[in-house]
């Protein structure tokens, strides 16, 4: 007898589908250095995000989105 999908299931099977156009890859961050109106951030994978100080939504974040990481992950 075939098994029987519930609409959560479905719903995740959707979700998972869609995901590497949804994927938001955040890092912590290591360390955090100001320079003028900028701010970068040194992240665990190696990566540094740089961005004003205006544009920060906090003062300092324990993690950040890592584009970088998206894009190498695209690529594979």
């Amino acid at each position: 007898m075939p098994s029987r999908k519930s609409k959560s299931d479905k719903k995740t099977e959707t979700h998972q589908k869609n995901l590497p156009a949804e994927t938001k890859i955040m890092q912590p961050v290591v360390r955090e250095a100001q320079e003028g109106i900028l701010v970068h951030f040194y992240l665990a994978c190696g990566h540094m995000i740089t961005m004003r100080k205006e544009d920060l939504e906090e003062s300092s974040p324990s993690s950040i989105e890592c584009w970088a990481c998206e894009e190498a992950n695209k690529k594979r």
